[in-house]
């Protein structure tokens, strides 16, 4: 089994299922089709797998660039949309106050 490493160091079990979601996620704010996304999230998320298949950990920041670089090349605008949700959310982040 894979672990994934996340940015804060902690350890989980690779989840494809939050991989897809996160293309599908995209996908859907980028205006694709039903069809169209459910193809490319079973493309990527099946090379996303089949290239950490058998490794011990691998770092959440690796597969999502990984990702990324496979919408680069597929479906630019899926990335752009991953992009910017990314943005948003990082922002939305540092406007909340810490506890």
């Amino acid at each position: 089994m894979t672990n994934v490493v996340k940015a804060d160091g902690s350890k989980a079990a690779f989840d494809m299922a939050k991989v897809r979601e996160s293309i599908s996620k995209a996908a859907r704010d980028a205006g694709l089709k039903d069809e169209e996304s459910s193809t490319l999230v079973e493309s990527v998320s099946k090379d996303v797998q089949e290239a950490h298949n058998g490794e011990d950990t691998v770092s959440s920041s690796a597969i999502r660039e990984e990702v990324l670089g496979m919408l680069d090349r597929l479906k630019p605008r899926v990335s752009r949309a991953w992009r910017e949700y990314d943005r948003r959310y990082k922002a939305a982040n540092k406007k909340q106050p810490h506890m």
